[in-house]
């Protein structure tokens, strides 16, 4: 688990979007990759070209984890949120994320599925 701000995640999600090959749909090239340690690590790869950003984070517990998302879903639930700093909740990496707010106070909650990944 851990916390990020909004919007330095929502560019890294937008710029590997637009290499992601969506017509592809189901291919293992149309996800975006998140590597979690002590920064979460995007990374896409398609015919397009690649990209890798890393962005700080406040981890708050849980190991490190490898785990692929459909990077329109994510896109979609950050949308909704109003807050500067969400939290991401992880259980494994064949196991949803669920983005939270921050503060207790908010009562909303989105549940994202992960895409296999395949090496």
């Amino acid at each position: 688990d851990f916390n990020l701000d909004c919007e330095t995640f929502r560019s890294a999600l937008e710029r590997s979007s637009l290499i992601i090959e969506d017509r592809l749909s189901g291919s293992i090239r149309s996800y975006v990759k998140f590597t979690i340690d002590e920064v979460l690590s995007i990374s896409t790869q398609s015919t397009n070209g690649n990209v890798y950003d890393e962005i700080d984070i406040v981890k708050t517990k849980g190991e490190d984890i490898t785990i692929g998302f459909n990077c329109r879903f994510l896109l979609d639930a950050l949308a909704s949120c109003d807050e500067d700093f969400v939290k991401m909740e992880f259980t494994t990496a064949l196991g949803g994320c669920y983005v939270k707010p921050v503060d207790e106070n908010l009562m909303y909650s989105f549940m994202i599925l992960p895409v296999r990944l395949y090496n």
